[in-house]
Parts: C-alpha cells; sequence; structure tokens
C-alpha cells in the first residue's frame, strides 16, 4: 500500500482550492457546464477542472509530475471531500465564524484576482529585469573573503581584545582564549566568505582592510561584537541574471504592485 501524502499535501491542497471553488453540486455559473468528474465522494462529485488547477498549482513550484504525485492528489482531494461532508453534519457551515471566514476568503480572492489582472495589464517586462539586475550588481561587492573572527559579549570585552591585538597578540591564539564563537577552537577560522553571506555591515567593516590585517574597529551585529581578520581575497563574480531571474522578478512585482496601490490611494477616501 501507498503511503498516503496526507500529512504534507492537505494543507497546501486546501489552500489553493478550498476557497476559489466549491464541489460540483449542479453547474453554477463560475464552474463549467457538465464539468467532468475527477473522483466521487459519497455522491459528491469532485470535478476535473480542481485536480487541474491543484495540479498545475503545484507543478508551477517545481513538483514534478509523476503518477505518485497525481495519486497523491486524488487521495488529498477525497480527504477534502470526506471532512467537508463531516463538517455539514454537524451543520459548522451554519455558524457565524463560517460565515466571517467566507466574507475573509472573498476578500482575499478578490485581492488576488485584482493583483491578477493588473499583472496582465502591466507584465513584468525583460528590460526592466535586466535593469534590476544591473543594479544589484552595480552595488554588490566583487571580493571574497578568507576570515577569521574574534566574537564577544560586549564591547568593553572587544576593546579589550583589540588592544591585545594591537600590542602583538596573535588573532588565532586569542580567538581560542576569549572568543564565544563556534569556531574558536579553530582560531575563529570562517572559511571563504562570498558577500552575499555576510551582512552589509560586515562588508562596510572589510572595505580597505590588507590581507593579513583585522578590523580596527569591533562590529557589532545581532547583539554580539566581531573582530574580523582577513587571511586571503579573491574576486567574485556574481551569479548570472538567469539564476537570479525568479527573485529580480518577484522583486519587480512587489514593486510595481506597491506603486500601483499608491495610485489608488491617491483618489481613495480614508478615514
Amino acid at each position: 500500500m501507498k503511503k498516503p501524502l496526507l500529512s504534507y499535501l492537505l494543507p497546501a491542497v486546501l489552500a489553493i482550492s478550498c476557497a476559489p471553488v466549491a464541489f460540483a453540486q449542479g453547474t453554477p455559473a463560475a464552474q463549467p457546464a457538465a464539468a467532468k468528474p475527477f473522483v466521487t465522494v459519497n455522491n459528491v462529485s469532485i470535478p476535473q477542472y480542481i485536480a487541474d488547477e491543484v495540479i498545475a498549482e503545484f507543478r508551477s513550484r517545481g513538483t514534478p509530475d509523476t503518477p505518485d504525485f497525481r495519486e497523491g492528489i486524488r487521495e488529498e482531494l477525497i480527504g477534502r471531500a470526506l471532512l467537508i461532508d463531516e463538517a455539514k453534519k454537524q451543520n459548522l457551515d451554519k455558524t457565524p465564524q463560517y460565515s466571517r471566514n467566507i466574507e475573509t476568503a472573498k476578500q482575499m480572492l478578490l485581492v488576488r484576482e485584482a493583483v491578477e489582472a493588473y499583472f496582465k495589464k502591466n507584465p513584468v517586462t525583460d528590460a526592466e529585469v535586466q535593469s534590476a539586475y544591473d543594479s544589484f550588481v552595480s552595488k554588490m561587492v566583487k571580493t571574497e573573503y578568507k576570515l577569521r573572527t574574534i566574537q564577544l559579549n560586549t564591547e568593553t570585552e572587544a576593546k579589550d581584545a583589540l588592544a591585545k591585538l594591537n600590542s602583538g597578540k596573535k588573532f588565532d591564539q586569542l580567538a581560542k582564549e576569549t572568543g564565544i564563537a563556534p569556531t574558536k577552537e579553530y582560531g575563529g577560522d570562517m572559511g571563504w566568505k562570498i558577500p552575499p553571506s555576510l551582512p552589509p555591515v560586515v562588508l562596510q567593516a572589510l572595505q580597505g582592510v590588507a590581507k593579513g590585517s583585522y578590523t580596527k574597529q569591533a562590529v557589532q551585529a545581532n547583539n554580539d561584537w566581531y573582530i574580523f581578520y582577513v587571511e586571503d581575497t579573491r574576486p567574485f563574480t556574481p551569479p548570472s541574471i538567469s539564476e537570479l531571474y525568479g527573485n529580480l522578478v518577484q522583486g519587480i512585482r512587489q514593486q510595481k504592485l506597491a506603486q500601483h496601490v499608491q495610485e489608488l490611494r491617491k483618489s481613495a477616501t480614508v478615514k
């Protein structure tokens, strides 16, 4: 017997398909006429188009389309139908909370429809993606760093450590003696770090620090204090536009949608 996929697919199936559509009982205007049944549970048919929509949503997220996957979707939709049937037996669809949830779901669906309609008229263009990529790359540090660090709890401890380094104390030895970093036993060795993996405040502190030297001021990050030693550097090649394409498009969509909402707000009455 195949292991059911209910434990991880059902929440997503509910999120994808519960609000926008209902199982076929007749042929409402929002449903295709004579919708082909995908499966029937307790005399209630689940139309094929619902299964298709759920499958398409998972496929858009990169889920492989395999026989086991499709069987999993079938089992999840059957499980959903059984839960709906049980809820109706308990008259849960007649409670005030259910009515409020339905109204909230309608509003969220309208928001989604409005967003989709906007981007159909205002799609993200290749030129916009290229511009966003060029801007991103132009601001990116083009250097990888091989680092060691001394991580400390307080600024006072950091200043004391800097004083010892300035007096000739070896960095790796001091890291072992006073640091709290997980790599303290290895002299604070962090290995090679690419720019995107380092907080901006750290990248800023590393600017101008020569190989074989350390940051002359401690850096505060995540409530701790850090001193960094630059063992070596090498050029960093930014990721290609194809590697960043999805993130770039998402960022542009967010910006365009925010601008669209601001334009709508200009003519709105808000009290």
